[in-house]
C-alpha cells in the first residue's frame, strides 16, 4: 500500500470561476473536519483570510465594467467614422458640382482633426474630445454639406457611438473607483501558498501519527482535488497529461 498522502494540482491554471470553487470547497471541507481537530488552525485562519480576500475581488471581477467592452464600443464608432469618411470621398465623384463642393468641404475638416495624430490612434479621452467637436462642426457650419451628400444617418449613428462610448467611460470610472482594495491575482496567489502551508502542516502530522487517523480526511480531499484535476486536464486537453497536472507547482 501506497503511503498516505495528499495529491497536487497546479490550482493555478484554474480559471477564476473553478479557482474560487476550490477554494470555497476546501474552507467547507477543513471546517467539516475541524481545523483544531486537523491541527491546523493558524494555518487554517491563514487560508480562510486569503478565501475571503478572493471572494471579495472576485465578485467585483465577474460585476465589473469589462475593458473589452469599451474597446468594442471604441472599435465600433471608429468603423462608422471610417465609413462615413469614404462616404464623403464617394461624394467626390458626384456629377453634382454642388455634392462635390461640399464633400471637398467635409473633407478638409476631417484632415483636419486627423493631423498630428489620425483620431483612430489617440488615447480614448482624446479620440471622445475629438469626435465630440468634430460632429459640433459637422451640425453647425457644415450641416448643409452633409444633407446635400446624404450622410445625415452617418452623423446621427456616430453621435450615438460616441454618446454610448462618453456613458461607458463614465461606468468605468466609478467602477474603478469603488474597486476593492484586493487585487484578485494577488488574492488567488495568497490562497495558494496558504493552502501549501496547510498540506505541509498535515503531512508532517501523517508522518508522526498513525495514518488511520487521518485516511478518512485525505480521502475526501484527494476526491475532491481529482474532481478539479479531471476538470482541468479537461481544459487544457491534456487527459494524458495527468503527471504533469497533477504535480504540485
Amino acid at each position: 500500500m501506497k503511503p498516505l498522502a495528499i495529491r497536487g494540482i497546479r490550482s493555478s491554471h484554474l480559471i477564476n470561476p473553478l479557482h474560487m470553487e476550490f477554494t470555497t470547497d476546501r474552507v467547507n471541507l477543513f471546517q467539516k473536519y475541524g481545523p483544531d481537530v486537523l491541527k491546523i488552525r493558524p494555518q487554517f485562519d491563514d487560508f480562510q483570510r486569503w478565501a475571503g480576500r478572493e471572494d471579495i475581488s472576485y465578485k467585483w471581477l465577474t460585476k465589473s465594467f469589462s475593458t473589452e467592452q469599451k474597446m468594442t464600443a471604441d472599435g465600433a464608432r471608429i468603423e462608422t467614422l471610417i465609413g462615413f469618411r469614404k462616404g464623403v470621398e464617394f461624394s467626390l465623384r458626384s456629377f453634382d458640382t454642388a455634392v462635390v463642393d461640399a464633400a471637398k468641404r467635409v473633407k478638409i475638416l476631417f484632415n483636419t482633426y486627423n493631423k498630428p495624430v489620425p483620431m483612430r490612434r489617440m488615447s480614448y479621452d482624446a479620440k471622445t474630445a475629438a469626435i465630440t467637436n468634430l460632429l459640433q462642426e459637422l451640425n453647425g457650419a457644415y450641416a448643409p454639406y452633409i444633407t446635400l451628400m446624404g450622410l445625415g444617418n452617418w452623423l446621427t449613428k456616430l453621435e450615438e457611438q460616441n454618446q454610448a462610448f462618453s456613458e461607458l467611460t463614465v461606468q468605468y470610472n466609478v467602477e474603478q473607483a469603488n474597486r476593492p482594495a484586493y487585487n484578485h491575482k494577488e488574492s488567488r496567489k495568497g490562497v495558494d501558498l496558504a493552502y501549501k502551508d496547510i498540506v505541509k502542516r498535515i503531512t508532517a502530522w501523517i508522518e508522526i501519527e498513525s495514518e488511520t487517523d487521518w485516511r478518512p480526511f485525505v480521502n475526501e480531499l484527494n476526491a475532491l482535488i481529482t474532481h478539479y484535476h479531471d476538470i482541468l486536464a479537461h481544459h487544457l486537453g491534456r487527459v494524458h497529461g495527468k503527471k504533469q497536472i497533477m504535480e504540485d507547482e
